[in-house]
Order: structure tokens, then C-alpha cells, then sequence
């Protein structure tokens, strides 16, 4: 296939590499110049505009920021002739109904990665995908993009309504550790902290290296980041209720019980 990819950042580039790996030509575009220069040593070829990169392609992987999504979609179907045009941002009501209106000569694709961009390959790697106008026929474009992929098929709202848990959840967490830790005890903290603390450490890391963009972008155009924290502060209260009147084991059996529903799910 002639994939373009327009967008190098982290995972943009992370599709370039690997569909490249997969025999595919790979034309990539960024707005920033600088940012094909990690992937000159690949073999795909850096365009600069996108009449260049998406000229005669099979099909085109949107990798932007979420804000500049509906309208990245918009430009590049008027590029295109036909073929394949999926978009991989985290959230997607924000870009769903952009998808709707593509014309019909284009197979819309809307998926999330569920990984970040040190998975080895495409095989096994689990996508969410939320169907546009034919779930048939775009789970066999998706399929035929991203061979040897799992997917799993979920509405938008419902997918948005659980990133507000999986992604929003955990990058306020990771933002509150880092600035819950005293500067006088940062260090002695990684000195003593055992496992449990080198998870917390992990997660913060994970979510803090992301870019200032996606961060805020994840945070505030997820219409659910408010409900999901105030459902964490409505739980560090009752912790902290239930250790001032005793009743602290009620309430670690109770998220026991839940950790058990969410792991066996």
C-alpha cells in the first residue's frame, strides 16, 4: 500500500516506522519540518505540503492534536481521491461528526490506538474503534490497514465516557502525586519507595513526558474530566471520613470489590 501519514509526532512517527517495517511506501507530513528528521534513517519520504504527500495514496492516518483533527480530516479528503482515511486521536466526539460528512468516495476509519509507541509491531496491538457509517465495511478497512490488530468496536460517547477514567483519571492522578510529594522528600521517597511507589512513579512518568498540548487537549475537550474529578475527590473525602471515624477497612473492602469487578471485566 502508499500510506501518508500526516502528523510526526510521537505516534505519527511510531506509524511511519512500522508501516514502513511492513513493506508499505510512507510519505509523512508535519507542519514542523524538524520533526521528520528522526525518520529520514527509515526509508520514507518527507513531503513538504500535502498535495505532495497525499497524491495517489491508498490511504491516509491523521496523527494531530485533537483540536486540529475535524479540520486536518476535511482538508485531506479534498486531496484525496479515494482510499482509506483514518484518524487516531484519543477522543472522539469531537471528531465524529468531521467524519460523518466525508464524501463517499473515502472509507472513514476512526480508531484509538490502546498502546503508546513502544509496542513492537501492529500485530496484537489493540485499536478502539468507533464506527463511522458502515461498521462492516470499515472493520475490514481497519483490518486491511492494520493487519493482524485487534479491534473492538464502541460508540463514541461510551468511548469518551471511559477515557474520562482510563486517560483523564489517570493524568490527573499522576499531576496531583507530583505535586502532593514535598521537595524536601523527593529524594528520599525514590530512595526508600518500594514497588508500589515505582508504579506510581511510572504512571506519573508516563502521563507527565506527554506534551503540554496533549495533556491539556486529553484534559479539557473530554466533556466527562469534570464528573470524573469530582468522583475522585467525592473518594479521597470519604477515605478521609472513614479514617477519622474508623471505618477505614469498610471502605478498602468496598474498593476491593471494585478492583475485582474491573479486572474481571
Amino acid at each position: 500500500m502508499r500510506i501518508a501519514i500526516v502528523g510526526a509526532g510521537s505516534m505519527g512517527s511510531w506509524f511511519a516506522r512500522i508501516f514502513k517495517k511492513m513493506g508499505n511506501e510512507v510519505n509523512v507530513y508535519d507542519k514542523d519540518p524538524s520533526k521528520l528528521e528522526t525518520l529520514k534513517d527509515y526509508g520514507v519520504r518527507s513531503c513538504l505540503n500535502l498535495e505532495e504527500t497525499l497524491e495517489n495514496v491508498d490511504a491516509a492516518l491523521i496523527a494531530v492534536p485533537i483540536s486540529a483533527v475535524s479540520m486536518m480530516v476535511e482538508r485531506a479528503a479534498s486531496l484525496m481521491r479515494g482510499g482509506i482515511l483514518a484518524e487516531i486521536s484519543s477522543l472522539k466526539l469531537p471528531v465524529i461528526a468531521s467524519m460523518r460528512r466525508l464524501p463517499r468516495r473515502i472509507t472513514p476509519l476512526s480508531v484509538h490506538p490502546l498502546f503508546g509507541p513502544t509496542e513492537p509491531s501492529i500485530r496484537d496491538a489493540r485499536f478502539a474503534l468507533t464506527p463511522v457509517r458502515d461498521p462492516v465495511g470499515e472493520i475490514k478497512a481497519a483490518e486491511r490497514l492494520f493487519p493482524g490488530a485487534v479491534f473492538m468496536e464502541v460508540d463514541a460517547e461510551i468511548h469518551d465516557k471511559v477515557m474520562a477514567y482510563v486517560l483523564s483519571l489517570t493524568h490527573i492522578l499522576a499531576l496531583a502525586a507530583s505535586l502532593t510529594i514535598p521537595e524536601e522528600l523527593r529524594m528520599e521517597c525514590v530512595r526508600l519507595g518500594g514497588t508500589s511507589f515505582r508504579s506510581l512513579l511510572n504512571m506519573m512518568e508516563a502521563a507527565l513526558t506527554e506534551s503540554p498540548q496533549i495533556f491539556t487537549q486529553l484534559l479539557s475537550l473530554n466533556r466527562w474530566t469534570k464528573e470524573a474529578l469530582k468522583g475522585l475527590e467525592d473518594g479521597v473525602r470519604e477515605v478521609e471520613e472513614a479514617l477519622r471515624d474508623g471505618r477505614l477497612g469498610e471502605v478498602l473492602r468496598r474498593g476491593s470489590e471494585a478492583l475485582r469487578e474491573i479486572k474481571g471485566s
